[in-house]
């Protein structure tokens, strides 16, 4: 919407436009700019010059959040009746970045397949093409973002490199995060007097060392 770019709409001054102030600019001058509907749509669903304002706050945009922080933090393998796959465990590290108000159920919005209530951010997996490889519609949290996944059956090879966008489906917002690698990085340590050994990637080391 047009509003959340001009100054003026930021009818409290407290330097950002709500989702409340930007429609109660579009309202004053340009309704057609409110969601794509004339003003007889309006009426019917509620709003007026009056109320458009206190109806519309109750939902923010957030325009200037940071970029999703993506890392891979493992793979493993799975079962299903369709056969093996190996799942790829992704997480964004500053999910904390993000407002819950962002994963709430969202039902006055398209329905995910039978879910109705799908929350109003969903997120989408894609390989460095552009492919499409995953998604999750029922997030309920930004903590959920520490668990987001991908699969591929066991023994295929996996796109070198994916990504995810976090599409706030109420004020048309994404947000892209960097590309991470898939394939596993190989550490070869070998003094004079011991064998090699291959550490892979990624990794966490538990316990004490032991000098």
């Amino acid at each position: 919407m047009m509003a959340f770019s001009i100054a003026s709409a930021d009818t409290n001054g407290d330097g950002r436009i709500s989702f409340g102030e930007a429609h109660q600019y579009a309202w004053d001058n340009d309704v057609t700019r409110i969601l794509g509907w004339n003003v007889p749509q309006l009426i019917e669903s509620g709003l007026n010059k009056a109320n458009v304002y206190h109806q519309c706050l109750q939902y923010e945009c957030y325009s200037n959040l940071p970029s999703p922080k993506l890392t891979l933090i493992g793979t493993e393998d799975y079962t299903t009746s369709g056969g093996e796959y190996t799942r790829y465990k992704l997480s964004v590290t500053n999910w904390n970045a993000y407002p819950a108000e962002l994963f709430e159920s969202a039902p006055d919005l398209p329905a995910c397949g039978l879910n109705t209530e799908s929350s109003r951010t969903w997120v989408d997996i894609y390989d460095d093409s552009g492919k499409r490889l995953y998604g999750f519609c029922a997030l309920s949290s930004p903590s959920d973002l520490q668990n987001l996944w991908f699969a591929v059956k066991k023994g295929e090879t996996p796109p070198k490199r994916v990504y995810v966008v976090l599409k706030d489906r109420r004020c048309d917002e994404e947000y892209t995060s960097n590309q991470v690698t898939t394939e596993q990085k190989i550490l070869a340590i070998a003094p004079a007097n011991m064998n090699v050994v291959q550490i892979k990637e990624p990794m966490s080391v538990v316990g004490k060392m032991l000098a």
